[in-house]
């Protein structure tokens, strides 16, 4: 059996089962937040919800997986700053129509810049430069600056990001934890 070549592609609907878990590892945080639980049925369950919608933040629509023999290995969650509000306010008006819950979520993106919401990668494939690789796509796609957050409990990820170019340019409290806005300028 020959083994496919790596690839990077959109994500699709049936992908949900494939990048759960990895999308709930980097941003679980934010559906305890809303939840007020951690109850990991129900989280699961919200982030579905929002996957299979378009949109908004956590759609399937703004994923780009990484895919190796037919497996998923990785995924990143990018949309443009421009389009937060946007995607904040239809969540939020999704969680009250749907879920009588009253939420609203913060503005994390650099103002004129992709925003890297989410990066996740599976345990058995960490440390083979894969993340490096989806995000040197992704600031190699257009003339734009890309923005992200990082957690500063995980310096090895900071690290990671300022090894490729980005820098620090603001800290901010979220979800109990203090996190970086990190920026890689154009």
């Amino acid at each position: 059996m020959m083994n496919s070549i790596p690839q990077t592609r959109k994500a699709q609907l049936n992908d949900f089962d494939s990048i759960a878990s990895l999308i709930l590892e980097a941003s679980g945080c934010v559906f305890i937040d809303i939840l007020q639980s951690d109850d990991l049925y129900k989280i699961t369950a919200l982030l579905k919800y929002f996957y299979d919608k378009e949109d908004n933040k956590f759609s399937y629509q703004n994923f780009i997986v990484y895919e190796a023999d037919g497996t998923i290995l990785a995924c990143l969650n990018l949309y443009h700053s421009q389009k937060e509000i946007f995607y904040n306010n239809n969540m939020s008006k999704l969680l009250n129509d749907d879920y009588h819950i009253k939420y609203t979520f913060p503005i994390e993106a650099t103002i004129n810049s992709y925003y890297i919401d989410t990066i996740g990668v599976a345990a058995k494939a960490r440390h083979q430069g894969i993340a490096t690789k989806m995000i040197s796509e992704v600031i190699s796609q257009d003339n734009q600056n890309v923005s992200l957050i990082a957690d500063s409990d995980k310096p090895q990820v900071v690290k990671l990001y300022q090894k490729i170019g980005f820098e620090i340019i603001h800290k901010e409290e979220m979800f109990g934890r203090i996190f970086y806005t990190m920026l890689y300028r154009k």
